[in-house]
This record gives structure tokens, C-alpha cells and sequence, in this order.
């Protein structure tokens, strides 16, 4: 911000030259400040993801018919230990 001031300063007063090299020392920190800025960004945004793999519609009828045999079978084992037999 303080080179943008001065810059201005030197427009005022008729530096012209001064002020365009202010103005260009203050595009060149404000870039560098983006530059910056983005990089944290991304970092943070990256550290704190869980890799979960992305599921397609193949994988999701798998894992429903999975699913389906796993509620069968537990049903049918069920069942069979619950059912009364001839002693009781």
C-alpha cells in the first residue's frame, strides 16, 4: 500500500518516472502476494481431504447386489437358529 502512496505522491508533485516505478514495485508485491496466497491455499485445502475414491454406477450396482446376498444370508442364518426343534 505504501508504494501506491508514494506513487501517487509522485504524480502530484510531477515525477512521472518515480511514480511509474513505484507503481511497478507495487504490481510486483501485489503479485507476489497472490502468488502466495494461492499456493496456502491450496495447501490447505489439499491437506485435509480424505482420499475416497469416487464411485460409478458399475461399482454401485456391485455393491448393492453385495448387499442384497450379505441381507439373504443373514436372514436365511437367522432362521435356522431361531427355529424350534423337539426339545424346546
Amino acid at each position: 500500500m505504501s508504494y501506491v502512496s508514494t506513487a501517487n505522491d509522485d504524480i502530484a508533485s510531477g515525477s512521472y518516472a518515480q511514480a511509474r516505478q513505484k507503481a511497478q514495485d507495487a504490481f510486483l508485491k501485489a503479485n507476489e502476494s497472490y502468488t502466495e496466497a494461492l499456493v496456502r491455499q491450496k495447501e490447505l485445502s489439499s491437506g485435509w481431504s480424505l482420499p475416497i475414491p469416487k464411485i460409478n454406477s458399475t461399482m454401485f450396482i456391485i455393491l448393492g447386489v453385495v448387499a442384497v446376498i450379505l441381507v439373504v444370508v443373514g436372514v436365511i442364518i437367522y432362521r435356522k437358529r431361531s427355529r424350534w426343534d423337539e426339545l424346546g
